[in-house]
């Protein structure tokens, strides 16, 4: 028996392991054909993989420099005369061993000639966010909008020029929304959230997407 006993135990590991493996491949099929049918209800088109237009996202946004084991699939895209929206799953992952963690969001990126607007990057603060206030870090922040401040963070290379994209009508839209992170360049716009929007969910993100596009184009 003590020699049939590893034996088992391994036989259990790996059934339990193998088990787990079709549980996520199972998961990840059922999202697909979820988002699939979702698209198709809103006129979009789904794309299991569009590497090319991935990678000129890829390219823009300091997202896609954070971590490792970088992966971007279920690709929804919608092509209108003023802009185009891509939307899609992505995860990366950081640390290591005990430590590793897997990051996975969903990710709105619209593409407009109407975002002349100056670069920007936008997240929610955290208690260490603090402590960079004391240090000197770079944060925008808005006397008389507290509220605003204290929830992001904001960053970039031309505060006067930020500060005037940043209406009261802005800052209100975005207080009431304290987990949106936010990437502007010129002509491009990606918002996310730190967790995967569920299928039944993509109209209402893609709504958030279009309303945060219009209030920054106004301004």
């Amino acid at each position: 028996m003590g020699g049939l006993f590893p034996i088992i135990v391994m036989v259990v590991v790996f059934t339990a392991i193998a088990i787990a493996a079709w549980w996520a491949n199972a998961m990840e099929k059922r999202r697909a054909e979820a988002l699939e049918a979702a698209a198709n209800e809103l006129g979009l088109a789904y794309l299991p993989l569009d590497p090319g237009r991935l990678r000129a996202i890829r390219s823009k946004f300091a997202l896609f420099g954070k971590g490792g084991v970088q992966l971007a699939k279920n690709v929804i895209v919608g092509d209108t005369e003023e802009v185009q929206i891509v939307i899609f799953d992505y995860q990366f992952e950081t640390g290591s061993g005990n430590n590793k963690q897997t990051h996975r969001q969903t990710v709105a990126v619209i593409d407009s000639d109407r975002l002349r607007l100056p670069s920007f990057t936008m997240r929610p603060e955290n208690f260490l966010d603090k402590f960079g206030g004391i240090l000197g870090f770079e944060d925008i922040d808005f006397d008389t909008h507290p509220r605003f401040s204290d929830a992001f963070v904001l960053q970039g290379a031309e505060p006067e020029a930020i500060r005037r994209v940043f209406s009261t009508e802005v800052m209100d839209y975005f207080s009431d929304r304290p987990d949106l992170y936010v990437e502007l360049v010129p002509g491009s716009l990606l918002l996310y959230r730190r967790s995967q929007r569920k299928p039944e969910d993509l109209r209402t993100f893609l709504a958030e997407a279009y309303q945060v596009y219009g209030l920054l184009v106004d301004r």
